[in-house]
């Protein structure tokens, strides 16, 4: 199977995976690949640690045994975690309590 167009395997601490997984997803389109098909080449594009990290997520079962969806799934889950909204609110009042204390030395001066 020739495949148009040409993609770059997924390196995890060189390249964002939804950037990645979205260009994938636009090799399946361009290239018709059948849902069937999805699981082998999407394996064969990802580079072997980010595969190694997908295999250890999903033992005992092995990534062939998995659906497109749910691989994506897992990767995307791993590599961009939900991020906690305490945390986020953590960072936002220490950036304004810094904000208001150099505006506070600013105008005292």
């Amino acid at each position: 199977m020739a495949l148009v167009g040409m993609i770059e395997n997924f390196k995890p601490k060189e390249s964002d995976i939804t950037i990645h997984i979205e260009r994938i997803e636009q090799l399946f389109s361009c290239n018709e690949i059948a849902d069937n098909e999805k699981v082998s080449l999407f394996s064969t594009l990802v580079e072997g640690e980010a595969y190694c990290v997908l295999k250890d997520l999903l033992a005992p079962t092995l990534p062939s045994a998995k659906t497109y969806s749910e691989l994506k799934d897992v990767l995307l889950a791993h590599y961009c975690p939900k991020r906690l909204k305490i945390a986020e609110r953590y960072k936002y009042y220490v950036l304004v309590k810094k904000a208001m204390k150099m505006l506070k030395h600013t105008l005292s001066n």
